[in-house]
């Protein structure tokens, strides 16, 4: 069920997540959650791998997207298309500065009309977020990577929270 109030609403979803660095591809499929909050849209889901776990918001706002992650690793980067943008990636023994260099930078999503004549259309689910960058460390470009974020609502959104608060699962 979404839950709609003034200039937000929000949903349990489930995420597909896609990313290939230097051709490599790698798959995952986790629970989250997605809001839309001030004209900006959130995705929120935590990965558990190996048993670290790490917390990720992905947000959407003003043109920019913006990957923080926080737990046994933490990093932010910021995708503008046509920007390098300064980023940092922490594993507690070492903090590397990298750049994000965008080159494609595209988000899809339903929209709903608005809660008056007078306002904008706001996004609704499903949700396509796909971006595609150069990582830079040191000056030196570190490799390429195309990342596509699919997420869709839960059919049932009380198995989506108990999984979420189990971390997820991975394909």
């Amino acid at each position: 069920m979404q839950e709609q109030q003034g200039n937000s609403s929000k949903a349990s979803v489930r995420i597909m997540l896609d990313s290939t660095a230097d051709g490599e591809k790698l798959s995952r499929t986790m629970n989250g959650e997605w809001y839309y909050r001030n004209n900006g849209i959130y995705v929120k889901y935590t990965e558990v791998d190996e048993g670290n776990s790490v917390r990720t918001l992905v947000s959407w706002k003003d043109g920019a997207l913006k990957v923080t992650r926080r737990g046994d690793a933490e990093s932010e980067q910021t995708f503008a298309l046509g920007s390098r943008l300064p980023g940092y990636y922490s594993n507690g023994q070492v903090r590397l500065n990298l750049d994000t260099e965008t080159t494609l930078l595209r988000v899809v999503a339903d929209t709903l009309p608005g809660m008056d004549e007078a306002s904008d259309p706001q996004p609704a689910l499903p949700l396509l977020l796909e971006w595609h960058y150069t990582l830079w460390s040191a000056e030196e470009p570190a490799g390429t990577f195309i990342v596509r974020l699919y997420a869709e609502r839960c059919e049932d959104e009380a198995a989506s929270e108990a999984e979420t608060n189990q971390g997820g699962t991975q394909s």
